[in-house]
Parts: C-alpha cells; sequence; structure tokens
C-alpha cells in the first residue's frame, strides 16, 4: 500500500507551521551559561528539532520531519550542511 503525497496541503501546512513559529523565540546557544542543553531549529520552519547536552558528538537534526518530506518531493530546497570546527579538524587529518 502507498500513501499519497498532498503536495499543495503540505506546503498549507508548512506555512502555518512557519507563521506558528515565527512567534516563538528561538533559544540562542551562545548565550548561555557552559554545561547548557544546547537547542537546534528546523532551518526552513523554525520549528525545534532537538534539545540535546552541550558535549554531545555528531550532528543535531537541522530539518524537521514534516520539512523532510517537503524536501525530498522538491517542494523546498536543500539546507546547506553548516561546517564545525571538528569537520575542518577531520579535514585538516585527512590532507597528506
Amino acid at each position: 500500500m502507498s500513501v499519497l503525497f498532498n503536495g499543495e496541503l503540505a506546503l498549507e501546512q508548512f506555512k502555518k507551521r512557519r507563521a506558528a513559529n515565527a512567534q516563538v523565540k528561538q533559544i540562542d546557544n551562545s548565550s548561555l551559561p557552559a554545561g547548557s542543553l544546547m537547542y537546534y531549529y528546523c532551518k526552513h520552519c523554525r520549528a525545534s528539532t532537538a534539545t540535546l547536552p552541550e558535549g554531545h558528538l555528531g550532528g543535531a537534526p537541522t530539518v524537521c520531519e514534516p520539512c523532510k518530506a517537503l524536501v525530498a518531493h522538491g517542494l523546498l530546497p536543500i539546507p546547506p550542511e553548516k561546517v564545525t570546527a571538528l569537520d575542518k579538524v577531520g579535514e585538516a587529518l585527512d590532507k597528506p
């Protein structure tokens, strides 16, 4: 059984989600004291995607699940990947 994707409905829900999230103040991680939880948000609709400990390893999700479906169907652009200092160290170690 396949699930049909209604692009018009998905975009309408996206617009509502984005408008609602525009009213919510995002937490600026750089303004928090050391050891605080880190807050991450969707690049498209600004919805909260994760709250992780400061020392977590690995990346945090940059796109929420509803927006991932829109990206997969070509209705939203693929967000650019954020390059971190850890990525740059890894690249430097890979060079001969």
